[in-house]
């Protein structure tokens, strides 16, 4: 199955709305709207099928970079359909946004996730949510699990 991992364009914006609707469905990732997604579109890399040599087709994967501060970023909204797991898809999105973060200066990753094995295979470390402020006050309390967050906090810190 040939796949193509790349900066996201105008025409996948309904493909990542899929994406992100399914794992919000599931309780696995919170709601973006279209207008949400075209804000951030910039921000997104995705994977999609190819269908031939010429066009790219269903997009099965994505994930996006969200900044805090000129030292701190977020990756969010990493999915991939759930046909589309295991074949390398999520590595290759969570490779090229770390390639894009520290190709931008920023000096440490963090992202919250229910799929702690998969990111500590990746470098991702273990780190307590209440050191990271940014992330809590803007967004955290606003979710309806808190204050009780089912999700763990990680960090990836970048040499420069």
């Amino acid at each position: 199955m040939n796949y193509n991992c790349r900066p996201a364009i105008k025409d996948d914006v309904s493909g990542i709305n899929e994406i992100i609707d399914y794992f919000y469905k599931e309780n696995l990732m919170l709601f973006k709207s279209n207008q949400d997604i075209i804000s951030d579109l910039k921000s997104f890399i995705v994977c999609s099928l190819l269908k031939d040599t010429h066009s790219n087709a269903q997009v099965v994967g994505c994930g996006y970079l969200h900044s805090y501060s000129k030292s701190l970023v977020e990756i969010r909204s990493l999915g991939i359909l759930p046909d589309f797991q295991g074949l390398g898809i999520g590595k290759k999105i969570l490779q090229m946004l770390l390639n894009l973060a520290k190709k931008k200066s920023y000096q440490k990753v963090f992202l919250l996730t229910k799929e702690e094995k998969f990111f500590k295979k990746i470098g991702f470390q273990s780190y307590e949510m209440n050191l990271l402020p940014e992330k809590v006050y803007k967004d955290c309390i606003h979710c309806p699990s808190y204050p009780v967050c089912e999700e763990k906090a990680m960090i990836y810190e970048l040499s420069l």
